[in-house]
C-alpha cells in the first residue's frame, strides 16, 4: 500500500497510457478525443498554473534571487544546451512524429514542481530551484515559438519547415502559463487564510490534471500509436541518452564554474527537467496528427523522472 501511495504518479500516467489502447471498443479513446477538441488540454494546463500560484509565496521567490550565476547556468542547458543536442539527434533519419516529439521536448522549459522537489531531496536550495522554475516558464513564452520554427525543419528525413505563428503561440502560452500563475498569487495574497487550507490538496490536483492531459493525448493519437509501437524501440533509448546527456551537461558546467554544493544541485536538476503539460498542449494545437510525437514527450518525462530519482541519490551522498 506504502509503494502504491508513494508511486501513484508514475503508476497513472501508465494507467491513462494503455487505457486508451487496450479498450478494443474504442470507447474511452471517442471519450478522450471529445474532451481535446474541446478545450479539454487548455482548461488543465491553465488549472495546473493556478495551483503553482496559489503554492507560491513572495518572501521564497525574493530569497533565491540571489543566486545569479546558478539561476543563468541552469536558464542556458534549458534554452541553449537542450535543443542544440535535440538538434544532434536529428542528424540521423528519424521518423518526422518523433523529431517533432524531441523538438518539442527540447524547446519546453523546466518542470513545474518535481524538480523543485528533487533539488529540496537532493540537498540543494529549493527555493533557488523554484526561482528557475518561474523564470524558465515565463521566458518560454517568447523562447518556445522562436526555437521551435528554427528547430522544426532541421530532420534528415527532409521534413518541409512548417510557419508557425510566433505572435499567436506566444500569446497562447501566455494566457496558458502567466495569467493563471499571477492570478493564483494573487488570490493566495488576498485570501490567505482560506488558501493556507488548501495549499495540501494542491500538489495532488495538479498531478491529476497533468493525467488527464496525458489521457486525452493518448486517445487522440491511438490509431497512430498502435501502427508504430516498433517505434518504441527507438523513443525508449532516444529518450534516455538525450537526458543523460543534459544531466552529463549540467555536472560538467557546475564543475567548469566552480558551484559549490547546495547550488549545483538545482542547477543539474532543473536545467535537464522538462515539463510535460505544455509540450503536449502545443503537440495538439500544431501537430495533431503526429501521435508519436506526444507518446515520445511522454515516455521522456517518465525516464527522466526515474534517471532523476537516481541522480538525487548520487547527490545526497556527495553532499
Amino acid at each position: 500500500m506504502n509503494t502504491v501511495k508513494k508511486y501513484w504518479f508514475f503508476l497513472g500516467i501508465l494507467a491513462v497510457s494503455l487505457l486508451p489502447l487496450l479498450d478494443a471498443p474504442t470507447r474511452t479513446a471517442a471519450l478522450g478525443s471529445w474532451f481535446k477538441t474541446h478545450h479539454g488540454p487548455d482548461c488543465s494546463i491553465f488549472l495546473v498554473f493556478l495551483l503553482s500560484g496559489l503554492a507560491l509565496q513572495y518572501r521564497q521567490i525574493a530569497a533565491g534571487i540571489s543566486d545569479g550565476t546558478g539561476t543563468l547556468l541552469s536558464l542556458a542547458v534549458t534554452f541553449l544546451a537542450a535543443p542544440v543536442t535535440a538538434l544532434l539527434f536529428g542528424i540521423f533519419p528519424l521518423p518526422v512524429s518523433i523529431y517533432t516529439g524531441m523538438v518539442l521536448i527540447a524547446v519546453m522549459p523546466t518542470t513545474l514542481s518535481s524538480g523543485v522537489v528533487m533539488t529540496g531531496l537532493a540537498g540543494g536550495n529549493s527555493v533557488h530551484a523554484l526561482v528557475i522554475t518561474i523564470l524558465g516558464n515565463t521566458l518560454a513564452i517568447f523562447t518556445i515559438p522562436v526555437t521551435l520554427q528554427l528547430m522544426i525543419g532541421c530532420n534528415a528525413t527532409g521534413t518541409t519547415g512548417m510557419d508557425i505563428d510566433q505572435s499567436g503561440l506566444m500569446l497562447k502560452i501566455a494566457f496558458l502559463v502567466i495569467t493563471p500563475l499571477t492570478t493564483g498569487v494573487m488570490l493566495r495574497k488576498m485570501f490567505p487564510s482560506p488558501v493556507k487550507r488548501c495549499i495540501p490538496c494542491t500538489g495532488p490536483l495538479s498531478q491529476i490534471s497533468i493525467l488527464f492531459i496525458i489521457w486525452m493525448a493518448m486517445c487522440h493519437g491511438r490509431n497512430d500509436i498502435l501502427q508504430g509501437m516498433s517505434s518504441l524501440f527507438i523513443i525508449l533509448p532516444l529518450t534516455f541518452f538525450y537526458h543523460l546527456l543534459l544531466v552529463v551537461i549540467g555536472v560538467g558546467i557546475t564543475r567548469i564554474c566552480n558551484i559549490e554544493k547546495g547550488r549545483r544541485e538545482s542547477v543539474i536538476i532543473m536545467g535537464g527537467q522538462k515539463t510535460l503539460p505544455l509540450s503536449l498542449i502545443i503537440q495538439s494545437s500544431l501537430f495533431p496528427d503526429f501521435g508519436l510525437a506526444a507518446v515520445t514527450c511522454v515516455l521522456h518525462h517518465i525516464i527522466h523522472l526515474a534517471m532523476d530519482a537516481l541522480l538525487v541519490q548520487y547527490l545526497k551522498r556527495k553532499a
